[in-house]
């Protein structure tokens, strides 16, 4: 895998809206600030001022705001204003190999899962992280959130420990035994649509990372049932749940999401953990993707073993 180059202070960004639109000139605004106040440079794509019904604008006018970010040979990284839904129209135009052969750091999450998992997909790893405007500007991180993303943006020492990384850790073991492999993942939701297309990471040794929003737990059991039948569960070391915010049962005496995902996994045998603070919630933990990490469902531990960006 190769790795995202480290950011440095002065570098140039994108900040682009490839999924849902921009709900205020105030929000791209206050985002943009967020990114110079880690000392880079900011280009804000046309698409931070476009509005297409649920969409920042046609599938065409997104994919040329991306390219043009990319044809600045100096662009190192490229950041995203809101998820909800929009970015898997663009899948088929996007320029994986050069982004992959660039070296450009791409962090997201949410509906961007499918862009994040389209470059683990060619080979380069990409940083899980909130949203600009969902997190960053809405809610601002908190200093163990903040450190964290200024360890895997602009430094090149594997994070090690989790555990020291966020007070809100807490993995525990759904389905025990240990598991090590490369992290790839993210939202549950978007990470199924990409079954039966080029952009779905290969699955064999690899730990799965996933978490959602706003559903219920029927529909998280039918989302991993339908992983599982397709035969892409059982080829993974290992599953890592993070944050399910707002996802329980719509009546009392129900199950739980998280009763619902271990009904899905019942007879698999494959090491399981939850209690992972990263998604949707508040903190939540940026999460390197496409990293080699290990965790034990008997220690609680989760270890990132590699190192996520690079100086060469």
């Amino acid at each position: 895998m190769r790795k995202p180059r480290a950011l440095r202070k002065g570098d140039l960004v994108a900040l682009l809206a490839l999924s849902s639109p921009a709900k205020s000139a105030r929000e791209v605004e206050k985002a943009a600030q967020v990114l110079e106040g880690y000392g880079l440079c900011v280009l804000r794509g046309k698409s931070l001022g476009l509005a297409r019904d649920y969409i920042a604008g046609s599938a065409s006018q997104r994919l040329r705001d991306l390219d043009h970010a990319l044809s600045h040979e100096g662009l190192r990284g490229v950041f995203f204003l809101r998820g909800g839904y929009g970015s898997a129209q663009l899948l088929g135009g996007m320029e994986f190999r050069q982004i992959a052969r660039r070296r450009i750091l791409i962090a997201g999450f949410s509906d961007l899962t499918s862009v994040l998992n389209g470059c683990l997909a060619n080979g380069l790893c990409a940083l899980h992280v909130p949203t600009l405007a969902s997190h960053f500007v809405a809610t601002p991180p908190n200093e163990e959130m903040d450190r964290a993303f200024n360890a895997l943006a602009f430094g090149t020492a594997p994070l090690g420990s989790l555990r020291g990384w966020s007070s809100a850790f807490r993995v525990q073991g759904l389905q025990s035994g240990t598991a090590s492999g490369r992290l790839i993942g993210g939202n549950l939701t978007v990470f199924t649509t990409l079954i039966g297309t080029p952009w779905l990471p290969e699955p064999r040794g690899r730990i799965l990372f996933l978490e959602d929003v706003g559903e219920t737990p029927y529909r998280i059991d039918r989302m991993m049932t339908h992983l599982r039948n397709t035969g892409y569960l059982s080829q993974l070391s290992g599953i890592l749940l993070g944050q399910f915010t707002e996802c329980g049962a719509p009546k009392p005496g129900r199950w739980t999401w998280l009763e619902a995902i271990d009904e899905a996994l019942r007879g698999l045998r494959i090491p399981t953990a939850y209690g992972l603070p990263c998604g949707h919630g508040h903190p939540s933990l940026p999460l390197p993707l496409g990293v080699r990490c290990a965790f034990s469902t008997r220690t609680g531990e989760l270890e990132i073993t590699e190192s996520f960006a690079s100086n060469k």
